[in-house]
């Protein structure tokens, strides 16, 4: 998986190419929200600051379903929504 790799190289930005750049993209962690592409952003580059802090990511149980075709005025490349359920698993 892209992101999986991208993660396990240090680059949260080519991690961040796999969410919907939206202000209407939603990340769940625990008991957090997280609501827009630049806030999730934000909150990966101050809670992994160092590729230390970033460890080794593998995702396992992933589900993706398929929501609906986006309008192009809300997506760049005029793709379609999904909503991705999965756990992390990562080491530091």
């Amino acid at each position: 998986m892209r992101q999986e790799a991208a993660w396990n190289r240090g680059d949260i930005a080519a991690f961040m190419s796999g969410y919907w750049k939206s202000p209407d993209v939603r990340f769940l962690s625990g008991d957090k929200i997280v609501s827009g592409w630049n806030e999730t952003h934000a909150r990966y580059r101050a809670k992994y600051a160092t590729r230390a802090q970033m460890g080794t990511l593998g995702f396992t149980d992933l589900r993706v379903d398929m929501l609906a075709p986006t309008r192009r005025s809300s997506s760049a490349d005029g793709g379609s929504s999904a909503q991705a359920i999965g756990r992390t698993a990562s080491s530091r």
